[in-house]
């Protein structure tokens, strides 16, 4: 008798067993004793109720889901330490740009025509601009999502070293980690670029082109300039790049790049680039990039960008002015649109050097009607801030497209 009595005791005792250990292992009781001993020696500080699984499925009991105590991994203890400052990211190789050329006002422009949108500006300022002047221009753009390439100009002269290396301060105040964006919004958009001059190898600013006896000093002299100023600015800010001309003032020659070369055969290793303004159709863009590659080449620079800091095509929707760079005299707003996304489409293409094109330019400089001079109609909106119709939404096309 005392032995059935054991052995129904034990029967109503496993049931109870089995429910205090309910888990998804099935182990008998002496196992999980076993188990729960080795779980203390482990000094579990931290548990976690956990649901029971079995056969795939949650178990419930009376309507609830029957749960466990786990010992929950004790997160280890980090020592706060003050973050180290981002590094100043320097001129990136971004993807292919199509910006806009701005007046020497770009935030008011902005203003005027917000449906343009550009991701990059190019406007231009003297060469002896302080670089307090330009905080309006360049953090206006910047709070507006737009980055800006400042045009160093110096009409009629090669600036002296002085004036070039004065370009040091835009950099260190405007670049990226500069000191204007420690206490501004908007370092993301900071300046990455300052475009040396403009057309200084053209004839009309000198009275003197290709072949005459002053250009190779000119040449030579800009070159040297270029280094004060790019060798300045990298010690003031190395994300920062100076761009120079690399045009051949359409004379199909090499006068221009190899009197550059002359003076500083080492150029392309200080600049970030090479600037050009290859107006007109294909049978006039495409000679004009020819020869940069050829002449960029010759001198052993095979890598550095292009930068089409001017391109566009004047139109007064179908009125005729005296000029276009071979393209028609009488072109509508329509045909203008069209023939600009074709041209920018294909240099695109063709170009893989071609880093960016700057549409010349945001607005008209004369009132519709007003005079036949083709300088007044290469806007991409008209005069006062109106649209140019189709030709302005060929513009936003490009704009939209081609971001970087």
């Amino acid at each position: 008798m005392r032995l059935v009595a054991c052995i129904v005791a034990l029967a109503l005792l496993s049931p109870a067993v089995s429910e205090a250990n309910d888990s998804p292992s099935f182990r008998p009781a002496k196992a999980h004793a076993v188990v729960a001993k080795k779980k203390k020696r482990k000094r579990c500080r931290k548990h976690r109720w956990v649901r029971v699984r079995r056969h795939g499925h949650f178990i419930k009991r009376h309507g609830r889901y029957v749960r466990v105590r786990r010992c929950a991994p004790a997160r280890k203890r980090s020592t706060a330490t003050t973050p180290a400052p981002p590094a100043a990211q320097g001129p990136s190789a971004p993807g292919f740009t199509v910006g806009m050329v701005s007046g020497p006002a770009p935030a008011w422009e902005a203003g005027l025509m917000p449906s343009l949108h550009p991701r990059m500006v190019r406007f231009e300022q003297s060469i002896d601009t302080p670089a307090s002047k330009l905080a309006d221009n360049v953090g206006g753009m910047a709070a507006r999502g737009t980055e800006v390439i400042p045009m160093a100009s110096f009409y009629g002269r090669v600036p002296s070293t002085s004036e070039a290396q004065g370009l040091a301060s835009w950099a260190k105040a405007y670049g990226p980690g500069g000191t204007y964006w420690q206490n501004h919004p908007g370092g993301q958009y900071a300046m990455r670029y300052i475009e040396f001059g403009n057309e200084t190898n053209q004839s009309y600013q000198f009275n003197c082109g290709p072949g005459c006896s002053g250009y190779k000093a000119r040449a030579q002299q800009y070159a040297l300039r270029a280094r004060d100023a790019a060798q300045a600015i990298q010690a003031a800010n190395p994300n920062v790049k100076l761009l120079a001309i690399g045009e051949d003032a359409n004379c199909d020659c090499s006068d221009w790049v190899d009197g550059m070369f002359s003076a500083v055969p080492d150029l392309n290793r200080w600049i970030g680039g090479w600037t050009l303004h290859p107006y007109g159709p294909k049978q006039r863009y495409g000679p004009i990039l020819n020869q940069l590659v050829k002449d960029t080449t010759k001198h052993g620079d095979t890598t550095l960008p292009f930068f089409a800091t001017e391109y566009g095509i004047s139109t007064d929707n179908g009125r005729c002015v005296n000029k276009n760079y071979e393209w028609p005299l009488c072109l509508s707003y329509a045909q203008a649109g069209a023939n600009l996304v074709a041209a920018v489409n294909d240099m695109h293409a063709t170009y893989p050097r071609l880093r960016a094109i700057f549409i010349y330019n945001q607005r008209d400089g004369a009132k519709s009607g007003s005079t036949t001079s083709y300088e007044g109609f290469f806007g991409a909106m008209q005069n006062g801030g109106a649209p140019k119709g189709a030709y302005t939404t060929a513009v936003q096309s490009l704009l939209a497209a081609f971001r970087g």
